[in-house]
């Protein structure tokens, strides 16, 4: 039986109700970030110049579970998304600003251990941006310090789309994801890219960002950004050790 809107945002909340809670009690291990993240949320509902938009963030939860995994134990199933992941999907989707109904954050910078999903989230990210955000002649990046990288998170998001009912909306190419009836697009991007200058991003996924070795792409993503009513920049990365790289200095 298929379950309702008023039930599926009452299980939203309380899954986020309770994260935050873990994490503010101490039942749930967290670092310093995840605390002052959570200590944000509290407080940002008593701000008087933001709101939430539940419907976003139950759009972008419902997307995320109509995707399939497709490698490894759970091949095969339904995408269900962590807390920790949701939380920050609301946080980026959820949260908007009163004086100009668009999105509070335009960055978001993302850190979590390896083998915790973290491309498979971020090609979700990218795809919804693409098909469902609204955005008409959205281009999405999924971007990286190189071409074999940049294309971990652009051929995970092929895949996810393959046998999904978003397939049929799309054309898939070697180098691009084209949804026609938007006039929008999905590429790889890299410092091996062609043709870097115009570029004009409504969402680009940042991938491993902390190992970039200059911040050549990043400059090229950030001015493209300004033509854009709500663009998102979303950096994911697994900790890295040398702290001299252009990253720790933004």
């Amino acid at each position: 039986m298929a379950i309702g809107k008023d039930e599926r945002l009452k299980e939203l909340k309380s899954i986020l109700a309770t994260y935050v809670d873990d994490v503010l009690s101490g039942r749930l291990p967290s670092c310093k970030m995840v605390r002052l993240a959570c200590e944000r949320w509290a407080n940002d509902w008593k701000r008087d110049d933001l709101y939430f938009d539940w419907m976003a963030v139950l759009a972008f939860w419902a997307f995320a579970q109509s995707l399939k995994h497709f490698k490894g134990e759970l091949a095969g199933q339904f995408i269900c998304l962590e807390p920790w992941q949701l939380f920050i999907a609301a946080n980026i989707f959820g949260w908007k600003r009163k004086a100009t109904r668009r999105r509070r954050y335009t960055y978001a910078d993302v850190f979590v251990p390896r083998k915790n999903g973290k491309t498979t989230f971020a090609a979700i990210v990218a795809l919804y941006c693409m098909l469902l955000d609204g955005e008409a002649g959205a281009e999405v990046y999924a971007a990286a310090v190189d071409a074999p990288q940049a294309k971990i998170c652009f051929e995970a998001s092929k895949e996810l789309l393959r046998g999904s009912m978003f397939e049929r909306l799309v054309r898939m190419y070697t180098s691009s994801i084209v949804y026609a009836k938007k006039a929008s697009s999905y590429k790889a991007l890299s410092k091996d890219s062609k043709n870097k200058d115009g570029l004009n991003p409504h969402c680009a996924v940042c991938d491993e960002r902390h190992a970039w070795p200059t911040n050549e792409i990043f400059e090229v993503i950030k001015t493209g950004i300004g033509a854009r009513t709500q663009p998102l920049v979303f950096s994911i990365s697994t900790a890295g050790n040398d702290t001299s790289l252009p990253y720790y200095s933004d």
